[in-house]
């Protein structure tokens, strides 16, 4: 049996995953990828934010790093055409886009 990549937090269920192909983040968050941690319905200890897989060299594994929070439910990632990311937030009803500092 192959061994995972990486452990996500429990009580969180990962849901929208992205692999970031864009240019406006750091040149280092090419080819990583983005994932939504939906978290419990009575509990706000658990999830509700959006990691990022920092896949490392060897391709074997990598380190989960927090890259956003303060969501209600994020549920689908997307990266649009200008290199931002698209965070549909299920329990707001609202989509938000995260660009790099100055990028427009």
């Amino acid at each position: 049996m192959t061994p995972p990549v990486a452990f996500l937090e429990p009580h969180s269920s990962a849901d929208g995953i992205a692999f970031y192909t864009a240019d406006s983040f750091r040149e280092n968050y090419r080819g990583d990828l983005f994932v939504a941690l939906w978290g419990q319905y009575n509990s706000e200890r658990h999830g509700r934010r959006v990691v990022r897989l920092d896949l490392l060299a060897d391709g074997k594994s990598c380190r989960v790093v927090d890259f956003a929070a303060g969501f209600d439910h994020p549920l689908a990632l997307l990266v649009d055409p200008d290199g931002g990311l698209l965070v549909a937030d299920w329990g707001r009803g609202v989509i938000y886009r995260i660009q790099a500092r100055g990028r427009p």
